[in-house]
């Protein structure tokens, strides 16, 4: 009996690791199964972080370029002022010496005096 109970106690042992065994691997499947599905969660969330970003970035990046283009713009309406003020001094130093010009302002002025002129106040709005 003795026998026959060592063998079932070897049996019972060896059945018993084959089970602590067993359930070590489902433990370690489990785990590896676990750790891979929040690897994927967390690799699915970098990467709606990676396009929120490429998003802020492209927003910036606008952003940037309509400031540059806003102080382009504002550099360009000061050029072309600054060449509307040169353009118009360097026409009324010429008409300051063109005989024809200062003869038609004397006319002008004769007109005038003499009540044939129409004031601006009095030209139609528009």
């Amino acid at each position: 009996m003795s026998a026959g109970g060592g063998v079932c106690e070897g049996n019972s042992r060896v059945g018993h690791r084959a089970a602590t065994s067993t359930a070590r691997r489902s433990s370690k499947t489990k785990l590896i199964a676990d750790n891979l599905q929040l690897g994927q969660r967390l690799e699915a969330q970098l990467k709606v972080k990676r396009e929120a970003l490429a998003g802020l970035e492209r927003q910036a990046s606008d952003l940037f370029e309509r400031e540059r283009l806003a102080e382009e713009l504002g550099a360009l309406e000061e050029a072309i002022t600054m060449a509307s003020l040169l353009q118009a001094r360097m026409l009324a130093a010429a008409l300051e010496d063109d005989p024809r010009f200062l003869d038609r302002i004397t006319q002008a002025r004769e007109s005038l005096r003499a009540g044939r002129g129409v004031r601006i106040e009095d030209l139609p709005a528009g």
